[in-house]
């Protein structure tokens, strides 16, 4: 019985030790996973605007409840914005005008404790033309992703739509760190 109570307190030492270092490990995947599937978005919302060959926005908001990003066909004279607090998500400023279509919205609860926003300073959505594919007047994005136990990533993209993932606060070894 004794053996059985040493073992036991020793197994309760061990998961305590362990339980913190699994929650950070499990918060830096939750990023990770964030970090990685926006690229692959952007890398989607070029390729529909090449397929359809009419331009493609992506924009980022965020309420007291989620942050989100969303991927449809620019339309001018339209709004669409994943913060709204029900769909739809895109409308029309005059009445009979053609709505937006929704490719992918992407919503993260604040529960899940990772943000995704642009930059502070730098543009809050991409359009790619409907012509060259390439984002209009050469703008180039960088959205933080973020998370208080999983670290600080960045992802930018160059004139071409093109993403890269890097690390700014060097918890994801799998990224290069960030230039300063």
């Amino acid at each position: 019985m004794i053996e059985m109570l040493v073992a036991l307190g020793i197994t309760a030492a061990l998961v305590a030790m362990a339980l913190p270092s699994m929650t950070e490990f499990i918060a830096r995947q939750r990023l990770v996973g964030v970090a990685t599937e926006l690229a692959s978005d952007l890398r989607l919302a070029r390729s529909e605007q090449m397929k359809a060959s009419k331009p493609m926005r992506i924009g980022f908001a965020s309420n007291a409840a989620k942050t989100c990003y969303m991927i449809h066909n620019f339309i001018q004279f339209t709004s669409c914005s994943c913060a709204r607090p029900a769909r739809p998500y895109c409308s029309a400023f005059t009445a009979g005008a053609t709505v937006p279509t929704e490719l992918k919205t992407v919503d993260m609860p604040a529960s899940d404790q990772v943000s995704v926003r642009p930059l502070t300073g730098t543009p809050t959505a991409l359009i790619f033309e409907s012509t060259t594919g390439l984002a209009i007047s050469g703008v180039s994005l960088t959205i933080e992703v973020e998370s208080p136990r999983g670290g600080h990533l960045r992802v930018r993209t160059r004139a071409a739509g093109q993403p890269s993932i890097c690390s700014v606060s060097g918890h994801a070894p799998r990224f290069p760190a960030c230039p300063t």
